[in-house]
């Protein structure tokens, strides 16, 4: 197919893919993972094994005969308005998603459907669900990036037709009160404006654009850049989750006399706890960086001047395409590794169906480029400096918990270790120098239609909001708080029902006061 001429409007059925039937086959199969396991390790007593093994087979079968089913009663239709969807086995359903309301159009290919050889499109609406409102799981690669395009382009070539309508109406109902000649001056006056509307020429642009399908701007993140962004990345949480669950699905599921042997080795290998941990530690680093690369090998932006389309992932590739007006903040993410070395991560805020999702617009950047790169990408934001920082005497604000939680933790090991438990005492050695790096980071400005937050937990996070895409600001201070004139923000942004915040830990209370001035003005002109 070629380009647009392949994906027009038809009112023929288009079917997916045949592998759908095996995706839909192998969602029976995960679902039924449990019993599966039941029956090949023989976990049970005999009399309830030979249940299993007589109703599992059939289970499949049936799964697999739905999963036809499902396939050939699935069908999508392009008219020259929308994108119709039929689905349902016994219950019948359809779904009519008009170009001029479509939010997004994402085409994705997670690791089965990359080595089947095709991918699955997702079209989104406001407000519609976070799954998507119209999901094609399975067609060709080919045709779901020109069904792409060409869905993008309608979309835009209907607002475009849309508000230009509704800005000819509006101009037009000033004609019946007035003479001839003057409703013709309103007539061209009406047509002008509709032409220059800033809305307008927006969606003009963007079709034209789509039209014609050219990329101003392409990057694509070295392998090596990768390589160095993984090893200062370490989500240590997800990866201590999962080996928490690994060992508890071995206790359950390995036998008893193989668990114990593989206990007793880990035992005499690491006969103390202080080993366990620091391979623990350096597994979890080894861990992060596979998962890092696997997800972020491949990273490729492009930008045409004003939508931006990334896409990444080794194993499973994903794709985000989005106008850049839909950023509702920008992010920008400092580890402690990468802020000595001088690199940051940049994410952002964006606006997709009924969520606010947040999209990396480069993992691995120089904080040189920031500031220029940020002006070329998203302009509405501004690189500023800070102005505002959060006072000395809210520094107790920072320790206390450490102080807290570090004290229970010592007097825990301490009954249960004994004297050795007072090693734990160390925490302090690493947390007190990171809650007062937090204080020494905290702070905002507070400039024209911007408000730019500062603030670290383990990493520091530089947040750019405007004024616009804040629906909510709250600022709150404890009794203590209040007798040293210290308070606390927060600001939502637009996006799903949860909505997206930020928060400062602790601040002067004139300096959050002035803020909220700040806020209630633009809530008075609204």
């Amino acid at each position: 197919m070629n380009d647009h001429e392949s994906v027009q409007y038809t009112p023929t059925r288009n079917k997916l893919h045949p592998a759908q039937i095996l995706l839909s086959w192998l969602e029976v199969i995960k679902a039924l993972i449990p019993l599966i396991i039941i029956v090949f390790f023989d976990i049970r007593d005999s009399a309830q094994l030979e249940w299993y093994h007589a109703i599992l087979p059939g289970i499949l079968l049936f799964g697999l005969f739905t999963s036809y089913l499902s396939w050939q009663r699935f069908y999508y239709v392009l008219e020259h308005d929308r994108v119709r969807i039929h689905k349902g086995i016994l219950f019948r359903e359809e779904r009519n998603l008009y170009y001029s309301r479509i939010h997004s159009v994402n085409v994705e290919q997670p690791l089965i459907h990359r080595l089947l050889g095709i991918a699955r499109i997702k079209i989104e609406m406001p407000g519609g669900k976070s799954e998507g409102d119209g999901v094609l799981k399975a067609i060709t690669l080919d045709t779901a990036n020109e069904l792409e395009q060409w869905i993008r382009s309608q979309s835009s070539s209907m607002k475009l037709k849309k508000e230009v309508e509704v800005v000819g109406q509006e101009q037009q109902k000033l004609v019946y009160d007035q003479s001839d000649d003057v409703n013709a001056q309103s007539q061209l006056a009406s047509e002008q404006h509709a032409i220059s509307s800033p809305d307008v020429i927006d969606n003009k642009r963007e079709h034209e654009r789509n039209t014609a399908q050219t990329v101003a701007y392409t990057y694509k993140l070295p392998l090596i850049e990768v390589l160095f962004a993984s090893i200062t990345t370490v989500n240590i949480g997800l990866v201590i989750t999962f080996m928490l669950g690994v060992i508890s699905f071995a206790d359950d599921i390995l036998p008893a006399a193989l668990y114990d042997r593989i206990i007793s080795m880990a035992q005499a290998i690491f006969p103390t706890w202080w080993g366990i941990v620091i391979v623990g530690v350096i597994a979890a680093w080894a861990l992060s960086t596979i998962l890092y690369i696997l997800k972020y090998g491949g990273f490729q932006l492009e930008f045409d001047g004003s939508q931006i389309s990334i896409s990444y992932g080794l194993l499973e590739k994903k794709k985000h395409v989005f106008r850049i007006k839909r950023v509702q903040a920008v992010v920008v993410k400092e580890g402690i590794l990468r802020q000595v070395l001088g690199y940051a991560e940049v994410g952002l805020h964006v606006v997709s169906s009924n969520k606010n999702e947040m999209v990396i617009l480069h993992p691995f950047i120089r904080k040189q480029l920031l500031q220029s790169w940020m002006a070329e990408m998203v302009p509405q934001f501004n690189w500023v400096e800070r102005e505002k920082r959060s006072p000395k005497r809210a520094i107790w604000t920072f320790l206390k918990w450490d102080t807290l939680i570090n004290g229970l933790l010592t007097a825990a090991a301490v009954w249960y270790f004994g004297a050795v438990g007072w090693w734990v005492l160390l925490l302090f050695v690493v947390t007190v120098p990171i809650s007062y790096i937090a204080h020494s980071d905290e702070g905002f400005t507070c400039r024209d239609e911007q408000l730019t937050i500062w603030k670290r937990d383990l990493a520091r996070y530089t947040i750019f909001a405007r004024r616009k895409q804040i629906v909510t600001f709250q600022k709150r201070s404890t009794p203590l708080q209040k007798k040293m004139r210290l308070q606390r923000m927060k600001v939502k942004l637009m996006g799903d029902v949860g909505g997206t915040s930020f928060s400062t830990q602790c601040l002067d209370e004139h300096d959050v006061e002035a803020v909220w001035n700040w806020f209630r003005r633009d809530q008075r002109l609204k």
